[in-house]
């Protein structure tokens, strides 16, 4: 065996430190190039396992077949994390959706989002189950982060447009509410939020109850501007048309509302409504004729009444006025707050005529002279050959010498076109300031916003008017004053009355919106087609496999092979550098 000398030793050591770090690069490269194919041959079949439920599940998710693709996908959440992952979850939540799972949906949509932060389908897939649910305001938030995240300028454009849509519809049907409810006031403010998503599928539906309020909260012409604009986009809707009547009814303008009732009248269908609407032609009619503009430009209407023999007068003698108002329990529609409306109304009226009248509240019928009911059965008067439905009628009775004796006072607890439908307390309180007047004495004004005008109008107050105050003021005026002191202090009790006047026509309805449903989601934003995976599976060439086994290991660091000095010093003289003799 050769010896090695111990300079020749130094020598190799030195050569094998300077390939060191090369060998160990080399060293560190061969294991991750291990490492990463032995890791891509175990999760090939996982990826391409995913990738295949995905594709499959995506197309039964296209034909509503939704319980399928649920089934698929759970088997592919098996193989979490993927590269797939964020989709078998944005799947699932579409799955839970049309199934109509929701908290499910959500929560599979949220699960996407957090395998995939910037997934602007997963965020898609949130808005739309919130919407589902009517989680209104969640799912506009969710639309505009999925404005935020998109790409797809096309795609965010209706997203955009949604999010005003269901601004629109979310007010809208807010507003319904609070018709139904009669909170008018509110129902007006969200109206006027749903117009300004205009335009939209709802427009039409919005300024058609925005009509309907004005009109009923004594904006008469404000609710016709609506309501032309309502027909523009909606020339059939029939409600708007009888609003638009009305609301010309309510200023006066006869022949414009006679016009517009019997446009409404050729397009309603109901044998029961067109009737009722062509009697409220002919009661307007009539009413045309009793107008009188000159008289409505007086600061009273006294002298009108003397002319039409329309007024009558309490004797000095019968002050104060005794008053008996009925519990009248067990009437259908009564209610305890109405007693405090005729209290209210008479200490109006007292005070209107300059504290020239006054009353006193008895509990004895017999010994009152005003008798003041309530009733559920139908009220009315005949007027030219047909019958006039009243919310409030009353009936004086006078003496030789045409003062007032004693006077019958029933008002009605119902609405007089709908038996079913209880009246109002703004309705029954601005009945009872109109039927007091006649108690008191006064007649018919003909100033469609007079307290005591012979029609119903929404330019009414609830209370006297200057005219009003000024007819009963003159009609008692060579009375002396009387010491009086009005009994409501306070409004009362309660929310504050949004006083409507009484319903001695048939009254609009809104536009109905029970039938309206949400804008229509548009299709959620194509993906890129799925790739499968790109991956490469390990060799499957086995006989190659099996012959590379069969290989000897190789070490890592070969030195030069151990010759002899002089196979040395002939293949490569700078390797080897002989000792000194």
């Amino acid at each position: 065996m050769k010896v090695v000398p111990i300079k020749t030793r130094l020598r190799y050591r030195k050569q094998a430190l300077r390939l060191l770090p090369v060998l160990f690069v080399a060293m560190l490269l061969s294991g991750s190039m291990a490492a990463e194919a032995r890791v891509t041959g175990e999760n090939y079949q996982n990826e391409r396992s995913a990738y295949d439920l995905c594709s499959q599940s995506n197309a039964l998710i296209s034909s509503g077949a939704y319980a399928q693709a649920r089934d698929l996908l759970v088997r592919a959440v098996a193989y979490d994390p993927t590269s797939y992952s964020a989709n078998v979850h944005i799947g699932l939540a579409q799955c839970y959706k049309g199934l109509k799972e929701y908290q499910q949906a959500i929560a599979e949509a949220e699960l996407a989002l957090k395998f995939d932060p910037h997934s602007a389908d997963a965020m898609y897939a949130l808005a739309v189950t919130y919407y589902a649910q009517q989680r209104f305001d969640d799912a506009t938030e969710c639309l505009q982060k999925f404005v935020q995240m998109s790409a797809d300028e096309a795609y965010k454009a209706k997203a955009r447009k949604l999010i005003a849509e269901i601004a629109a519809y979310k007010n809208l049907k807010s507003a319904s509410s609070f018709i139904e409810a009669q909170h008018y006031s509110d129902a007006k403010r969200a109206l006027e939020k749903a117009a300004m998503s205009d335009p939209s599928p709802f427009s039409a539906s919005v300024h058609g109850n925005l009509a309907y309020i004005l009109e009923r909260t004594g904006n008469p012409e404000k609710a016709i501007e609506e309501g032309q604009k309502t027909l523009k986009l909606d020339a059939n809707d029939k409600a708007t048309v009888y609003t638009v009547g009305v609301a010309y009814q309510d200023i006066g303008r006869f022949d414009d509302a006679i016009s517009w009732l019997k446009r409404y009248s050729l397009m309603e269908t109901d044998d029961e409504a067109r009737t009722k609407a062509n009697n409220f032609i002919q009661e307007l009619a009539d009413d045309r004729s009793k107008q009188d503009d000159t008289a409505n430009n007086k600061p009273d209407y006294l002298d009108q009444l003397r002319a039409n023999s329309s007024v009558d007068m309490w004797p000095s003698e019968s002050l104060p006025i005794k008053i008996y108002i009925s519990p009248s329990t067990g009437v259908f529609g009564y209610r305890p707050v109405f007693k405090t409306f005729v209290i209210r109304s008479l200490d109006t009226w007292c005070l209107a005529s300059g504290k020239k009248l006054t009353y006193k509240l008895v509990d004895d019928p017999n010994k009152a002279m005003i008798k003041i009911s309530w009733t559920r059965d139908e009220l009315s008067m005949h007027e030219n050959n047909r019958t006039r439905q009243k919310a409030g009628l009353t009936t004086p009775v006078l003496d030789a010498n045409e003062k007032i004796l004693n006077a019958d006072v029933r008002i009605r607890t119902v609405n007089g076109f709908d038996p079913k439908k209880l009246v109002t307390d703004g309705e029954c309180a601005s009945t009872c300031m109109h039927e007091v007047g006649h108690a008191m004495g006064l007649g018919h004004s003909t100033c469609f916003s007079d307290i005591m005008y012979f029609g119903s109008s929404s330019k009414q107050s609830g209370f006297p008017t200057r005219r009003d105050k000024a007819t009963i003021a003159r009609l008692y005026q060579d009375y002396p004053q009387v010491k009086f002191t009005p009994s409501s202090v306070s409004p009362p009790p309660g929310a504050p009355i949004q006083y409507l006047p009484p319903p001695a026509f048939l009254p609009p309805m809104p536009p109905d919106t029970r039938k309206l449903v949400p804008p229509l989601f548009v299709p959620p934003p194509l993906k890129k087609e799925l790739q499968p995976p790109l991956f490469v599976p390990p060799p499957a060439n086995q006989a190659a496999s099996t012959t590379r086994s069969k290989q000897p290991n190789m070490p890592l660091f070969v030195p030069p092979p151990l010759t002899d000095r002089k196979s040395r010093d002939q293949s490569d003289p700078r390797l080897f550098t002989p000792p000194p003799k």
